[in-house]
């Protein structure tokens, strides 16, 4: 479905260490519309004549890009996206009002995290409970930016500039108005590159499992968003309590605030995809591989999981992706662990993944846990049926 819309572009990695990885980029031109793992590509180069791997190597850190996603896996059927952007990407350089008034909620959430009042350390308990059981899909959607907030870089051989675009480092970037006024599509626009680890995926099982467990959102996230704001005035007679806080209040209203967000951050990665308007034929993402990070996936202290990694890394290449999970098998597994989620974060400079990561490691623990469960029990009852 989205083979055809995919730019793909070859990435050696060997980022354990440092917080700001140096990534060996490597451009591939191909006359084909396949995507192949970087494995593949080296075994077919003596065969096929389509591609083209005569390209130059240069050495750069993530920062080189003001904006850019990350995949990264979490089971063998799920994928984690999350957006990096910089002040690059910004109108102006600057943050918005919007953005300010969330670290503002940030402060004031840390100030009542740090309270020795009895009765602010259960609110505080209270509410990270809530928080633990938001499905981890929604952090997602609310890294990335909505459409309006950031400014685009318009590709070197493009004439559209208009007044309202401004050079940055060398750069031609372009707000939104502009590109909607100009009508600038991809064809027009540098794409915003997705990193994934291409021993553990490929751009098409990215996009599916977007597609599957993403871009199914809207709909959810419109209902709570109502919800919450019916349930906002509801919350103003605890205002009139002496000494506890309103946090029903302060919670529906960031509550509130996250779907509107994830909403904002849904229509964008749907534009991105190429998925709405009439810049539909093609998209806006430059996938850009990762290789060497499946060290880090292999040093996973947890047992069970590195063994996961290793079946799954020596299975994608023996059987067809759409009959088999992975090319491993039809069980879904956990492919990572809170250590590798750690070792991720400071690896790519990403603290801010963290809380995200480990609340989707968690909550997918618990879905395969529970789905075992309850497949074991399925089996007993159907042996204890057949005895009778």
């Amino acid at each position: 479905m989205f083979t055809n819309r995919i730019t793909t572009t070859g990435v050696i990695c060997r980022p354990l260490l440092n917080r700001t990885p140096l990534l060996r980029l490597k451009r591939f031109n191909s006359t084909t519309t396949s995507i192949k793992s970087t494995d593949s590509a080296k075994n077919e180069s003596s065969t096929s004549s389509t591609t083209s791997t005569d390209s130059t190597t240069v050495t750069t850190p993530f920062d080189k890009y003001p904006i850019y996603l990350i995949s990264i896996p979490i089971t063998t059927e799920k994928t984690y996206v999350h957006c990096k952007y910089t002040s690059k990407a910004l109108p102006d350089g600057q943050e918005s009002y919007e953005t300010k008034a969330v670290k503002w909620a940030s402060k004031q959430w840390g100030k009542l995290e740090n309270s020795e009042v009895k009765v602010n350390k259960q609110i505080v308990n209270w509410i990270n409970k809530l928080l633990v059981t938001i499905p981890w899909t929604e952090s997602c959607l609310r890294s990335i930016p909505s459409q309006d907030k950031i400014t685009r870089l318009l590709k070197d051989s493009n004439s559209n500039s208009s007044s309202s675009s401004k050079k940055v480092d060398g750069e031609t970037v372009v707000p939104l108005e502009t590109i909607k006024s100009s009508k600038l599509g991809s064809k027009d626009l540098k794409s915003i590159p997705i990193f994934y680890p291409s021993q553990l995926t490929t751009p098409q099982t990215v996009l599916k499992q977007i597609s599957n467990y993403l871009l199914p959102l809207q709909a959810y996230h419109k209902k709570w968003l109502i919800t919450d704001l019916i349930g906002i005035p509801l919350t103003l007679p605890f205002a009139a309590l002496p000494v506890v806080p309103n946090v029903p209040c302060f919670y529906l209203c960031f509550r509130s605030y996250c779907h509107f967000s994830a909403l904002k951050g849904l229509e964008h990665l749907k534009y991105l995809m190429g998925l709405m308007g009439k810049d539909s034929s093609t998209n806006h993402l430059d996938f850009l591989q990762l290789g060497s990070i499946e060290e880090i996936y292999l040093n996973s202290l947890d047992g069970d999981v590195r063994s996961n990694i290793v079946e799954f890394v020596k299975g994608r290449g023996k059987a067809d992706d759409e009959k088999l999970v992975g090319g491993v098998d039809k069980v879904e597994k956990m492919l990572i662990s809170e250590d590798v989620i750690e070792e991720l974060c400071r690896a790519f400079g990403i603290e801010e993944m963290k809380q995200g990561l480990k609340f989707a490691m968690m909550q997918e623990k618990k879905r395969l846990e529970d789905a075992a469960s309850a497949s074991v029990s399925k089996k007993q009852e159907d042996s204890t049926t057949k005895k009778d």
